[in-house]
């Protein structure tokens, strides 16, 4: 087995991975998603920066600040962040990175605003070093979920991986493991596919490799 980390998502369609581990709102037609865990994504940034540079009241009182960007679909730089209503603003950012630990770092640094998972700043916000900054406004919900491609049989080698994956998640984690029927409807038709378990996969050479996101 190989495992690939990298921020870019692969295409699970052209062969060269069998499984994936990803974050997002949905998922396309076609991909079994299994369920880790949900989250969301807030704007976060340090108390002394916020004293330096003015806390945020308004989503239009972004232009002023350095915001801390990622990639979006880990290739191009963001240009905007998700409002919690719906819809999204537009940012500029003032330092970029495909990497979430820079980013966290560079908001405990003072450097500026980061939109960043929950379960990665939650101590920190709750010990006072970061704040939640437009809470309620800018936000969003995400899901992780094993993800492989629908088909009719499915490489026993990337059943186990997926139920493997899944299992220790519920057990180490301690995020929100969604049920089912709280999937995305986009995602809903993949997750209820069902493999016959009597059926046995053809045989695969070894050396197939597995992606996971950051």
């Amino acid at each position: 087995m190989q495992v690939h980390f990298s921020s870019q998502l692969v295409d699970l369609t052209r062969g060269a991975y069998d499984i994936a581990l990803r974050a997002s709102a949905q998922f396309p037609p076609g991909i079994v998603a299994r369920p880790v865990a949900r989250d969301r994504v807030i704007a976060v940034a340090s108390p002394r920066y916020l004293s330096e540079h003015g806390t945020p009241r308004a989503v239009r009182d972004l232009r002023q600040h350095r915001c801390l960007v990622g990639f979006a679909r880990g290739e191009i730089p963001e240009s905007q962040w998700p409002l919690a209503k719906g819809g999204h603003v537009s940012v500029e950012g003032a330092f970029f990175s495909n990497e979430l630990k820079m980013l966290f770092g560079a908001a405990l640094q003072h450097q500026g605003i980061a939109l960043l998972p929950e379960v990665l700043v939650r101590d920190f916000v709750q010990s006072g070093r970061l704040t939640q900054v437009l809470p309620g406004i800018i936000e969003a919900r995400s899901m992780v979920a094993v993800i492989y491609l629908e088909r009719e049989l499915v490489p026993p080698q990337v059943r186990a991986f997926a139920d493997a994956v899944v299992d220790w998640a519920k057990r180490n984690l301690g995020l929100e493991i969604p049920q089912p029927e709280d999937c995305e409807p986009e995602a809903a038709p993949a997750a209820r596919t069902a493999e016959p378990p009597a059926r046995k996969a053809p045989s695969r050479r070894n050396g197939r490799r597995a992606q996971k996101r950051r």
